[in-house]
């Protein structure tokens, strides 16, 4: 999914959200995915934005393939004061999908 359709991917998934779910992202950027995804967050869900350190030369969606973050680093971004409480549960989550959720 291009980052810039973060909002309106948050905005479809959010009334199927229950409390204490995490949602995270692994988009290349880290301010415009907060700034789409964050308005539509239920109560209760915790979003921590993800900052893969994953990735060949090229961008973009064509650029991703199977296994591309097997054994990468994925470090769950609570920075700007996103609902820390889940950001343990955010990197145990990747790392049960085989990414250094650091």
């Amino acid at each position: 999914m291009p980052v810039g359709a973060s909002g309106t991917v948050a905005a479809e998934i959010a009334p199927n959200l229950k409390p204490g779910v995490i949602v995270t992202d692994v988009g290349s950027t880290k301010g415009s995915v907060i700034a789409q995804m964050a308005p539509h967050m239920p109560p209760g869900v915790h979003f921590i934005p993800g900052h893969p350190i994953a990735g060949t030369e090229y961008s973009g969606p064509d650029a991703g393939f199977i296994g591309l973050f097997k054994g990468r680093w994925c470090i769950p971004d609570a920075a700007a004061g996103y609902r820390r409480n889940g950001q343990g549960q955010a990197a145990y989550f990747l790392g049960n999908a085989g990414i250094d959720g650091r």
